[in-house]
């Protein structure tokens, strides 16, 4: 049985974690980490972190300390986090995805694969609409998707009361148009994905996984377009 911490435990996404967590006769929940309860004196295999951005060093350290493995949904990431979690990916296994939702990783190798087919022919937008108190803005998953195709989207976010997470890009060339959408209907696809990388995780050797490696190994092959 795997001994999992949760930390943002009290969230919404949180919430939604403990609820996966606890039905799964594989898993056992050990403790759920806040702000106020850092305490190291209890066992664990795995850390799952959706809490905050001004949390990752702490979580990072935590994780480092009890040599466990550490799954990152956290967004707002700015290059300086980038780096930190690429330092300590070096130490312990690390995955981070800005988003775990299996359709939004293949909807980033669509984008990767209809940009690459039609080059320089198009103007790209990139529309992303998410509840009121996500604080992250554009989302990590927008911003993903814009370096997808260098950086040549314009992004467009809006913030609307019972929308769980919603992504719209749309390629338009004089003649016609594409346009490629994810909607997330609830929290619960993002909850499932992250119990179901750290699965893949555990006992992984140090280093910075993602949502194609997860794939890769589910499936024996990579996503649409990954180059390998």
């Amino acid at each position: 049985m795997q001994k999992i911490g949760i930390v943002g435990a009290c969230g919404k996404m949180g919430r939604e974690l403990v609820s996966i967590c606890e039905k799964d006769p594989n898993i056992q929940i050990v403790r759920k980490i806040t702000r106020s309860h850092r305490d190291l004196d209890f066992p664990l295999d795995m850390l799952i972190d959706f809490s905050s951005v001004t949390s990752l060093l702490d979580n990072l350290l935590l994780a480092v300390e009890k040599g466990c493995p550490i799954v990152i949904g956290t967004t707002g990431f700015k290059e300086k986090d980038h780096d930190l979690v690429q330092k300590y990916a070096k130490k312990i296994p690390i995955f981070y995805a800005e988003n775990f939702s299996l359709g939004i990783a293949i909807t980033k190798k669509l984008v990767q694969q209809v940009y690459q087919f039609f080059g320089q022919e198009q103007t790209i937008d990139i529309s992303e609409t998410h509840h009121l108190e996500k604080k992250d803005k554009p989302s990590g998953s927008a911003i993903a998707l814009n370096k997808l195709v260098d950086n040549k989207a314009t992004v467009i976010s809006y913030r609307r009361p019972k929308v769980v997470g919603n992504h719209t890009i749309v390629f338009s060339l004089e003649e016609q148009e594409i346009e490629i959408a994810h909607r997330a209907k609830t929290r619960t696809v993002f909850a499932k994905g992250a119990v179901e990388c750290a699965k893949f995780l555990h006992r992984k050797p140090a280093g910075l996984y993602n949502m194609d490696d997860y794939v890769r190994e589910i499936n024996g092959k990579c996503l649409l377009m990954s180059g390998c």
